[in-house]
């Protein structure tokens, strides 16, 4: 009896042990990072890395999708979301992981604090491993809002994901230019390979937005194997002060837009927005 007893004690402590780590276990994968979360401003900004999403996508990789404005400025929002939808189905990205914000396209920065909180919480329900941005280069207004969003939602989850972020437009150096960094002191430039597979995809996802063909063609015009011999460029996001002009002279959205917007006017709404998330960053440490 007594051998029994103990060959029972025994057999309750291992499963016992069993349990208490298979609890663990499953505890710990529901708090595990994963996928990539891309922030974008309008129903098009994915061209410059959607070979990067589709290589995700077929390594396997959870990809989520965030557009901010409606895209409306010059195109009816229900135009701009149909095509995003065609381009995201021709990546391989999943219906159920597309967001639309739909806030006023080039009047997003009014909205910083309302954006911050519906990113914030698509971010905490996915748990991102990392987030993909456009670069903070005063090419737009709206792109911008973007890299400081990122910035601020990668800060504040418990996975600290890692933000990068890609080159659309700006005017550094004095002069329009596309697809182009603007230089930071220790920045490294990383590449997304591209395959024939991947270099085709790239240039056909431009054929969904016919609303936005005269923009895009000059685009497609530049995609090639020349051009993107590396392949697609991105980058760790470095710690930009937002409140500082990404660029000498005027920005980009002073100047190259059809709807100007002044720096001033970001600088009025980004400064209360980002002093007040500054402080309640700092409080929560």
């Amino acid at each position: 009896m007594k051998i029994r007893s103990a060959a029972q004690g025994i057999a309750i402590i291992f499963i016992s042990i069993i349990l208490l780590f298979g609890f663990n276990s499953a505890a710990a994968s529901n708090t595990m990072a994963n996928g990539a979360l891309y922030i974008f401003a309008h129903q098009d900004d994915e061209v410059g890395v959607a070979a990067r999403m589709a290589y995700q996508v077929r390594a396997g990789i959870p990809v989520e999708v965030v557009w901010i404005t409606d895209g409306a400025a010059s195109t009816p929002a229900d135009v701009r979301e149909k095509e995003a939808r065609a381009a995201m189905k021709q990546i391989g990205v999943p219906e159920k992981s597309l967001h639309f914000l739909k806030y006023p396209d080039n009047g997003s920065y009014r909205y910083m604090e309302q954006i911050l909180n519906d990113v914030m919480k698509i971010a905490e329900k996915i748990n991102p491993s990392e987030i993909m941005s456009i670069a903070y280069e005063g090419g737009n207004i709206d792109h911008d809002l973007t890299s400081l969003e990122a910035t601020l939602v990668a800060k504040g989850l418990p996975a600290k994901p890692v933000h990068y972020e890609y080159p659309l437009y700006s005017t550094y150096g004095g002069s329009y230019r596309t697809g182009k960094f603007i230089p930071k002191e220790g920045a490294e430039t990383l590449y997304t390979p591209l395959d024939d597979e991947l270099m085709e995809l790239k240039i056909k996802v431009l054929d969904n937005y016919p609303s936005q063909a005269a923009i895009l063609n000059m685009l497609k015009a530049m995609f090639n194997k020349k051009s993107l011999k590396k392949g697609e460029q991105y980058r760790v996001a470095p710690d930009y002060d937002y409140m500082k002009s990404p660029t000498v002279g005027r920005v980009g959205y002073e100047v190259a837009t059809r709807h100007p917007v002044t720096f001033e006017k970001w600088l009025q709404y980004a400064k209360p927005f980002i002093e007040h998330e500054s402080a309640d960053w700092i409080r929560e440490q």
